[in-house]
């Protein structure tokens, strides 16, 4: 790319709006400002397009790569309370042998900023911003048993986990809100929503049957809430990192493996090797952590309701963007997982 034109989009990223008037270069001149990067200022941003309640971008401090994470007031819980989240859950999660990125500190030894902005006196905008360092790996996008099985100890790990103190995130495109969601369209759903709706709805009564909330059929533990195949990395020497500490709770263990299973084991165009890998994951994963019997009876219809919650939420954001073909791709991409999972045994 000319040089001429890399001015022009690092200048167009520095103006890009997060919320409000707050502008992704101001964040960058306070990330400046509040961290010690050895003399060297953020340059060179480049926009990480996955991710819906948060905008990434990694960055060059001199020669060290990074990663900048940027929560809005729009994400679902208040940003402050998601890192602070993250930065209280790292050590136990180093202490049980999870592989994660690590946060770099501010000048004055926190592991995020915040900025706010209040353009009128009713209205304020918020956004907080933490840095990591960056883990030289490539999205796990097409792994093997031995991937899912790694992976999968590392969940049972996480799930071991005792006496953590966590603040609920609340992620709003978890599967185990997909009951509430579509129970927010019950009376009055627009017209553009019927048809997924309709689709959807069997998988809603197969959750609502589970009874999710009983402790004993479903244990609830620390989990890590978003682990797909873009929040885990492998690099070419065989070592793993998993990414995105913003969505851990206190919640429902299986999700965790419904999650995972749906979005990093299935191959929609390869069913026998998707069941290969969702075999191998639960076994991986029972050797650390038995599941109870309604576990296991629940967890197809669990991975069903990953799938049906992606096709709803990304239902919803077509309804005010319907040219957007990122989220068109999600979309189909929920829908097929809907499809295939009739035909893959778990």
């Amino acid at each position: 790319m000319p040089e001429d034109e890399l001015v022009r989009n690092q200048q167009a990223i520095l103006e890009t709006k997060i919320a409000g008037p707050i502008t992704v270069g101001q964040i960058v001149d306070a990330v400046s400002n509040q961290y010690d990067f050895d003399g060297h200022k953020p340059e060179n941003l480049h926009q990480l397009h996955r991710g819906l309640e948060t905008t990434k971008f990694t960055f060059w401090a001199g020669k060290e790569p990074l990663l900048l994470k940027i929560y809005d007031s729009s994400a679902s819980r208040p940003p402050r309370f998601r890192l602070r989240n993250v930065s209280g859950l790292e050590t136990k999660l180093k202490e049980a042998g999870v592989p994660i990125s690590e946060t770099v500190e501010t000048k004055d030894r926190h592991s995020f900023i915040t900025l706010e902005a209040r353009p009128t006196p009713n209205r304020k905008y918020h956004v907080a911003a933490a840095v990591s360092r960056v883990f030289p790996g490539h999205v796990l996008t097409n792994p093997s048993v031995e991937d899912v099985q790694k992976i999968a100890e590392y969940m049972a790990r996480i799930h071991q986990i005792k006496d953590y103190g966590v603040v609920p995130a609340m992620d709003s495109w978890s599967l185990l809100r997909l009951v509430r969601a579509v129970d927010n369209h019950q009376y009055f759903p627009p017209e553009g929503l019927k048809d997924i709706l309709t689709t959807i709805n069997p998988t809603v009564d197969k959750v609502r049957a589970l009874g999710l909330d009983d402790k004993k059929k479903f244990p609830q533990t620390l989990v890590h809430g978003d682990l797909h195949s873009f929040n885990i990395l492998k690099e070419e020497g065989g070592k793993y990192c998993i990414l995105d500490l913003g969505c851990m709770d206190h919640e429902q263990r299986l999700a965790d493996l419904a999650i995972f299973m749906s979005n990093t084991c299935a191959d929609f165009t390869d069913l026998e090797k998707t069941t290969r890998l969702f075999s191998a994951t639960t076994q991986a994963y029972e050797a650390r952590n038995q599941l109870t019997p309604s576990e296991r009876q629940a967890l197809p219809v669990l991975i069903q309701a990953n799938y049906a919650m992606f096709a709803l939420r990304t239902a919803e954001l077509l309804q005010a963007d319907p040219d957007d073909q990122e989220i068109r791709d999600w979309h189909k991409h929920g829908m097929k997982g809907l499809q295939i999972m009739e035909d893959v045994k778990v």
